[in-house]
């Protein structure tokens, strides 16, 4: 499977802060909080999910592995990270710490050798796709940028449809 580099990277990921903003623009308060359905997550709690845990963003994840050696991250699906806290945030500032978030990956990306793109990292959720459950930093930044941020862009977009915001 081919690596990407560091810039197509930080294309990609910069495009997906690009496209997530997009998707939330012009939405209030009321609409980004409101389930479009039982069970199914409102657009506050998609992007709480994107930003992860304040103590243990993707971000911090990928950082721990480039800066301390990190050899595995645990990255459990499903959590929405979508506390009190989280609730009170203005939802622009919410889109835009998830959008910056981003971003600051994009910029760590554009940075990486070629020995860091290749450097290896545990990561037992992916063990059933084509990375496998020790990808390269690079398969595991493609695997945010070209699976996780726009499958949730698409969920947020029809979030909005069914809601009619």
């Amino acid at each position: 499977m081919p690596t990407a580099t560091g810039a197509d990277l930080a294309a990609v990921l910069h495009q997906r802060a690009d496209e997530l903003e997009d998707a939330c623009a012009d939405l209030g308060d009321a609409e980004a909080a409101s389930r479009p359905n039982d069970g199914a997550w409102c657009v506050r709690e998609q992007l709480s999910h994107l930003y992860g845990d304040d103590r243990d963003t993707f971000l911090a994840g990928i950082q721990r592995v480039l800066i301390e050696g990190v050899p595995e991250l645990e990255v459990t699906p499903g959590i929405t990270h979508y506390t009190a806290d989280r609730r009170e945030i203005a939802f622009p500032a919410l889109v835009a710490a998830v959008c910056g978030q981003y971003r600051a990956i994009g910029e760590i990306a554009a940075r990486l050798t070629d020995e860091e793109i290749g450097a290896r990292v545990r990561i037992e959720l992916l063990k059933d796709t084509p990375f496998g459950a020790t990808p390269t930093m690079g398969e595991w930044l493609v695997a945010i940028a070209d699976m996780h941020v726009p499958g949730h862009i698409a969920q947020i977009r029809e979030t909005r449809e069914a809601l009619g915001a």
